[in-house]
Parts: structure tokens; sequence; C-alpha cells
């Protein structure tokens, strides 16, 4: 029959040993909430700068047809085609005030 003293070792080892395996279970836990998170946070981030690249680009291309629309209002050479009214549209829609500043005027007189 083995000592109390034996015992109680055997006991703080099993003790010892269910908590190594507690911790263990936490820390692997921990582990793949962090790698779910950091996935989740990195889909995010392409997310945004997918549409950031995409406003980006819809700017430019807004700013070119502006630019497009000021030089022909300049030359006095503006017209609204049927082909067109989509541009117009699209400028309308990104600047109302340059819209009705430059574009509206022309339209009036033609």
């Amino acid at each position: 029959m083995a000592s109390p003293a034996a015992e109680a070792e055997g006991d703080a080892v099993s003790a010892g040993f269910a908590e190594l395996e507690w911790q263990q279970l936490l820390l692997a836990s921990c582990t793949r909430l962090y790698k779910q998170l950091e996935e989740h946070f990195a889909s995010l981030e392409r997310g945004i700068a997918a549409r950031s690249d995409s406003l980006h680009h819809k700017r430019r291309a807004t700013e070119a047809r502006a630019s497009r629309l000021l030089a022909a209002r300049r030359g006095g050479r503006i017209w609204v085609e049927e082909e067109r009214r989509p541009d117009l549209a699209l400028l309308h829609h990104a600047s109302p005030s340059l819209f009705l500043v430059f574009v509206m005027p022309a339209m009036e007189r033609d």
C-alpha cells in the first residue's frame, strides 16, 4: 500500500497534468479563434482595397469627363447628343455643381 505522502504526490501530479491539458485546450482554442479573426480582417482589408480602387477609377473617369466638358465649354463647342446623355448623367451624379454651372447653360443654348 502506498503511503499518504506518495498518494498526495500522485494526486498533485494528476492535478498538475489535468491543469496542463486544460491550458493546452485553451491555447488551441485561442489560437483557432485568432486565426479566424485574422482571416476575417484580411478579407475586410481586401474588400476595402477593392472598393477603394473602384472609387479611385470612377473618380478619375469622372474628372476626365469633366475636363473634356470644361474644355469644350471654353471652346464654345458643347452640345448634347443622344449618345452623350449617359456621360452627362454620370457627371450630374458625381458633381451636381459642375453640371449646373457648365453643362446646363450650354444645354439651354441648344
